[in-house]
């Protein structure tokens, strides 16, 4: 059966939901609940972009690995960082 690709802007909106539905969110109430979560998704947003940006599109069957932990979000994009 042959594999079926996502376009690229859908794979990015895919992967900023899984990270919305999957980071934590702080409530307080005073007197009205005010929830903050845990990242700001238009940080979320540009960390993704840039890694499907700037990654080494060279290297056959990489990918970019998104990791959400209680604590942290993790982004590795294949290649090395670019050099000035």
């Amino acid at each position: 059966m042959p594999k079926t690709f996502m376009a690229l802007d859908e794979q990015i909106r895919d992967a900023c939901k899984f990270v919305e539905r999957n980071m934590r969110v702080y409530a307080v109430k005073k007197p009205n609940r005010i929830e903050t979560p845990q990242f700001s998704l238009n940080a979320v947003f540009e960390a993704i972009v840039n890694a499907v940006a700037h990654r080494d599109y060279s290297i056959y069957g990489s990918k970019i690995r998104l990791h959400v932990f209680a604590d942290r979000l993790e982004l590795f994009s294949p290649g090395q960082s670019p050099t000035p």
